[in-house]
């Protein structure tokens, strides 16, 4: 009797608790990008803050955005393209039901905080109106073309931004892009810097690659930024004084970009604004021939070297490491690879000493080595290096374009045995 009455007690406090088990609560739906455009097509943003009447207006001339009110300037791209995110990402929630009772002013919506316009490029435009923010202050009451919706504060804080805060601070534009850089004093001095296969060399007044000192002055300059940003455009006797000093005029085979200094002044491009700079980013104009040029005219690690092309006599000869091993790549790879003197072959390349003082080399090489960190041999992505025999026998072994060379004999002795020449 006493385990039935247990047995009978326990199967009903289970079906009381099934019964009484609260449901669940429905899931908060949350759905990402409350703009009924595609951000990337976007050609024009505006944001108006009534309370301080401050328009903010960015506008997209081909692929470059610039701030046109409440001045005209540069903006900067990251911020930009932050925004840009954040439209297509961050998530919007649904209006509640109960704010059908609730009419635009009691949601902030009539005389919204910030008003937020964009425009695409078919010129379909979308209005957003923010109103108040919900108790918690991580959500706000927002209108999209007429369509309530409660959208998140990291969003809106784009929307608060200083006009300030939009221009662009970097002085050189598109940095990574220029492939040749010369600077010129003004008075007679200059220097010409080239980017060939991803390496900078200098090739005047002297020649030869950049050593560490170099290439960390000319990253330096390439990554100047201004502290200060101002509102007062250049006067036509400051630009005069600004442009009779230095010149540093980049380029690549499609477009220039030009920077005048004088001091810690600056006139960079078409920006109509004196900017300020410190006058250490520009070391690379003053670093003596020593500083400048490189012991090594390359420096690669040698681990990270996958592949390998051996051009001798118009015949290419391509090899790969798997593992720690080398093996042919090619039809013409030995049977056998030497994987001890391809390993020897590397390690040589990869810290090649210079010498200036030997003659150059000129006319037809006798053979190419390339260097990659690809699975194909691709200069661009590691070393190339030549190799000439001169007139009396000596053979002489660099990159002529990037100012380096020097005597080996026993490299072309070395790429003999690994061809089985």
């Amino acid at each position: 009797m006493g385990l039935g009455l247990l047995l009978a007690l326990a199967a009903l406090a289970v079906f009381w608790w099934v019964q009484t088990e609260p449901e669940p609560k429905p899931r908060q739906e949350v759905v990402h990008g409350f703009l009924p455009l595609n951000p990337e097509d976007l050609v024009e943003i505006s944001f108006f803050q009534p309370q301080s009447e401050m328009l903010v207006r960015l506008a997209r001339d081909e692929e470059e955005w610039r701030l046109v009110e409440p001045i005209r300037d540069l903006a900067d791209p990251a911020w930009i393209q932050a925004l840009l995110q954040a439209l297509a990402l961050d998530p919007w929630f649904p209006a509640p039901p109960e704010w059908e009772a609730f009419e635009d002013s009691d949601l902030g919506l009539a005389r919204p905080e910030v008003l937020a316009e964009f425009r695409d490029h078919t010129g379909a435009e979308v209005q957003v109106r923010v109103g108040v923010a919900e108790l918690g202050g991580d959500r706000h009451a927002v209108s999209v073309n007429g369509t309530r919706m409660r959208l998140g504060r990291g969003t809106l804080d784009f929307f608060r931004r200083s006009f300030h805060s939009w221009r662009e601070m970097r002085v050189i534009e598109k940095p990574g892009s220029w492939d040749r850089l010369t600077w010129d004093n003004g008075q007679g001095e200059s220097r010409v810097f080239v980017r060939r296969e991803g390496r900078w060399a200098i090739q005047h007044p002297f020649a030869g690659p950049l050593s560490r000192q170099g290439i960390r002055s000319l990253h330096r300059l390439l990554r100047l930024r201004t502290d200060e940003l101002t509102e007062d455009t250049v006067t036509p006797e400051q630009r005069t004084k600004i442009e009779a000093g230095e010149r540093w005029l980049f380029e690549n085979r499609r477009d220039f970009f030009v920077l005048h200094r004088i001091g810690g002044t600056v006139l960079a491009g078409d920006r109509p604004y004196p900017l300020y700079v410190s006058t250490q980013d520009f070391a690379l104009a003053t670093l003596s021939q020593k500083e400048m040029i490189g012991r090594y005219l390359f420096e690669e690690p040698p681990a990270e070297m996958v592949s390998l092309r051996i051009s001798w006599l118009g015949e290419d000869v391509d090899f790969r490491r798997r593992a720690s091993a080398w093996v042919g790549a090619s039809p013409s790879a030995p049977a056998t690879v030497p994987s001890h003197l391809l390993d020897q072959l590397v390690e040589r390349l990869c810290h090649f000493e210079i010498d200036q003082s030997r003659p150059q080399p000129s006319g037809n090489p006798l053979a190419t080595v390339i260097l990659s960190r690809s699975r194909t041999p691709l200069a661009r992505s590691g070393l190339e290096i030549s190799l000439w025999s001169t007139p009396t026998g000596e053979i002489l072994v660099g990159d002529p374009a990037a100012g380096g060379w020097n005597a080996d004999p026993p490299l072309a002795g070395l790429l003999l045995r690994i061809l089985k020449k």
